[in-house]
């Protein structure tokens, strides 16, 4: 007997609830500790551990993962300031690392997430996912840039903490950072700390501050305790003077839907003002929708594959072109 759409997508569920409990069974039995939150744990939000079919690691703090002889694919949860840094690591030998931040997510995502496992597919490279750790201060926070938070106001320090370690342990030679809009403001972050690597982003933000005000306040009140002065001490909400501290402007191919008005003049005009002299800054427009919309899964995985494998070609084909050749309005 033909089953129903309907009855289709229960059955699919009900497969679903199996494996994740079958998932956790297992990870309770190799991984006890993925279950024991420390004593200063301030998740406010449910945590769906336990799920994943490979190798699950718990680090208790920055220094322990630093010290270890290497770092294992599979996922990986950090603890620092009694929130988890969950991230994912799909290889243990490549020449290239991938890194991926994601952007905002919708309230009733399940979290952890890790990013970029589509438009990475079939690309010769190790992937290193981030899932935010500020979101899970509260239901109700859905961006928080990966920039950090009361308890941890030095996040994007220890991030480029654990970039460093993973990419030594897996013999990375070349980093690539990933991520649109919040992701991308991450990557941009990130690159200035690691100024070897190359950033590929898409209608990123270039400071979180001139983002729309309901979403920053919502971030400052719940991740920051409505603390507005805390978050501009941690010096850590304007890419655009991260990298003007840093050595060296790094390569950074920055993709901007074309229609995405507030973006072009919030953050990228800004941004080619500080930075479009550099030959290390290329741009892509597109029009791929109205208002805030990310390139195609299609456009992403050309301009990461050309990345990866070193196609300039491939880029100037794509439509990359020098930021020096952006006009300004």
């Amino acid at each position: 007997m033909e089953l129903s759409y309907e009855q289709k997508r229960e059955y699919r569920r009900k497969l679903m609830r199996v494996h994740r409990d079958v998932s956790r069974a297992v990870a309770v039995y190799q991984t006890p500790a993925l279950f024991n939150s420390p004593d200063d744990s301030h998740v406010a939000r449910e945590r769906a551990v336990g799920f994943f079919p490979t190798i699950q690691t718990v680090w208790h703090d920055i220094d322990a993962f630093e010290a270890a002889k290497r770092v294992r694919k599979g996922v990986h949860s950090l603890w620092h300031g009694g929130l988890p840094i969950d991230f994912e690591l799909t290889r243990n030998r490549a020449d290239v690392l991938l890194v991926v931040f994601h952007g905002a997510l919708e309230l009733n995502a399940a979290l952890p997430i890790f990013s970029g496992a589509n438009v990475s597919s079939g690309l010769n490279l190790a992937r290193l996912s981030f899932t935010d750790p500020s979101l899970y201060l509260s239901p109700e926070l859905p961006l928080a840039w990966h920039a950090g938070n009361r308890f941890q106001p030095d996040l994007q320090q220890v991030t480029t903490r654990i970039i460093r370690k993973t990419a030594a342990s897996v013999g990375a030679k070349r980093i690539v950072l990933f991520g649109s809009s919040g992701g991308g403001f991450a990557s941009l972050v990130q690159a200035a700390a690691i100024p070897s690597a190359t950033a590929l982003i898409a209608n990123a933000q270039t400071n979180a501050l001139l983002y729309h005000e309901d979403h920053v306040q919502t971030f400052i009140n719940l991740a920051w305790g409505g603390d507005r002065d805390a978050f501009l001490a941690a010096g850590g909400y304007s890419a655009i003077d991260k990298l003007g501290e840093a050595d060296r402007v790094p390569r950074i191919l920055y993709m901007q839907n074309s229609t995405d008005v507030f973006h072009i003049r919030g953050h990228l005009d800004p941004f080619v003002k500080a930075f479009g002299d550099s030959p290390n800054i290329q741009l892509l427009f597109g029009g791929w929708g109205d208002g805030h919309i990310a390139p195609p899964k299609s456009v992403f995985h050309a301009a990461l594959r050309a990345v990866v494998e070193n196609d300039e070609l491939a880029l100037r084909s794509l439509g990359f072109t020098s930021a020096s050749s952006y006009k300004l309005a």
